[in-house]
């Protein structure tokens, strides 16, 4: 029976099931973490029926290949695994990685699945198998596993050891908003779905604090020491020491807030609410202006050397800038502004324009300078001062963040799933990137 392909056997015993083994061997060169469709490519010699093309490995252990049918009768894919042997615990195996579960002859997916690394140094190299479950529509059951491809690792990149992944945090469930508080050098990353922050120590995390429903973005207030969290049911939950102050109650700024960011020259919070298009601007724990900016407003940051405060609005495809408290201007950007960040090497405002062709606009002052080309859907970015480089979070798949000198792209770090906000860290000099979709952080140094 080893000697028939697995076309063959499903022709003799009807309609199928069918487990496949992918026998593979990925050398690594590099030795700490990194993302999907960011390591070293491999090469596949694909047995008759499939072919697999595009295969990429990375040392956390992500394979993404593309797979095609070539066999006669429409296929259900119903599962997915990696083991570090031949032999498939089939209890393990689950429906993810897919982007369709249905295919016919001629047809191909795209599939990603996670391999039980336990080595990551360099040179590492990992063997095992790759397990696809599916079946033939066309004819009765039966089970087999078949070797339909060989994949051999190939050392053809070398990556800069400060732009990629040095570590994955695990978090809560829908990271989103990140900001760090030096008064005791914890990252502080709210957990939309779990309605919670997490307070992170270097890579560890250390304590886990409940919020309002549906937190998006957080800042630092440098005046008082607090942490302010932006909810969705309308108010900023406010945060003093770990665990928090009890005694400090939540903040009404009206209907789906958005982001938040400290001005140092007048001490105010400002945070964004979308359904009233305006910008509210708060004293401690006190509502003191409601500025009129657009509807859809969504992120906003400071400029030192104006004292201004910009704010992406979606709704226009403008930066609108905002004196005290006071509107002043509207810049022209891309589609969907989202995210922005001020660079102090140049004096620029970096926008992040969440669409699928990936830019950010530079603005210096009022003006528009310059559109860089990013990743598909850039959402947040942020400055790293050790280096002079923007990072720029892009939440469409694979999941990466584009690296900014000045005005020129200059490195993609594979990075989670859905990759939404970034910051930076001061105390040790890492990047912290919230990964939305797969619950973790990667902190990149």
């Amino acid at each position: 029976m080893k000697s028939q392909s697995a076309m063959e056997y499903l022709m003799t015993y009807g309609w199928a099931v069918l487990i496949i083994a992918i026998v593979l061997a990925a050398l690594f060169d590099l030795g700490v973490f990194g993302g999907l469709l960011g390591g070293t490519p491999i090469s596949a010699i694909s047995s008759p029926g499939f072919s697999i093309t595009n295969p990429i490995m990375n040392n956390q252990g992500a394979l993404n290949f593309k797979l095609e049918y070539l066999g006669t009768g429409p296929i259900t894919i119903t599962g997915v695994d990696c083991s570090s042997g031949t032999v498939l615990n089939e209890s393990t195996m689950s429906y993810t990685g897919m982007q369709s579960d249905i295919l016919i002859s001629g047809q191909s997916d795209n599939i990603t699945v996670d391999c039980p690394l336990t080595n990551h140094n360099i040179g590492t190299t990992f063997a095992g198998s790759i397990w696809i479950r599916y079946q033939n529509q066309s004819y009765s059951a039966y089970n087999q596993t078949e070797q339909i491809a060989v994949i051999k690792g190939s050392p053809q990149h070398v990556y800069n050891l400060n732009t990629i992944p040095i570590n994955v945090v695990y978090v809560g469930t829908s990271p989103d908003g990140i900001a760090y508080d030096p008064s005791n050098g914890y990252m502080y990353i709210v957990n939309q779905v779990s309605n919670t922050v997490n307070v992170i120590s270097g890579t560890t995390p250390i304590a886990s604090i409940s919020v309002g429903i549906d937190p998006l973005d957080i800042a630092y207030d440098p005046s008082n020491g607090y942490i302010y969290v932006v909810d969705g049911s309308g108010t900023v939950s406010v945060i003093s020491g770990t665990p928090p102050i009890a005694s400090i109650p939540p903040i009404s700024v009206g209907g789906e807030p958005y982001g938040i960011a400290y001005n140092p020259s007048n001490g105010y919070m400002y945070v964004t609410v979308q359904s009233s298009g305006t910008v509210n601007v708060i004293s401690g724990t006190t509502p003191i202006a409601s500025i009129p900016v657009g509807i859809d407003p969504y992120e906003i940051a400071y400029n030192p050397s104006n004292g201004y405060m910009y704010v992406t609005v979606q709704s226009s495809g403008t930066v609108n800038v905002i004196s005290g408290t006071t509107p002043i201007a509207s810049i022209p950007v891309g589609t969907y502004p989202f995210g922005i960040a001020y660079d102090p090497s140049n004096g620029y405002m970096y926008v992040a324009n969440n669409n699928y062709f990936g830019t950010v606009n530079v603005i210096s002052g009022t003006t528009p300078i310059a559109s860089i080309p990013v990743g598909i859907d850039p959402v947040g970015i942020a400055y790293d001062p050790s280096n002079g480089y923007m990072y720029v979070a892009n939440e469409g798949y694979p999941g990466t963040v584009n690296v900014i000198s000045g005005t020129t792209p200059i490195a993609s770090i594979p990075v989670g799933t859905f990759p939404t906000e970034i910051a930076y860290d001061p105390s040790n000099g890492y990047m912290y990137v919230s990964n939305y979709g797969s619950g973790t952080v990667n902190v990149i140094g």
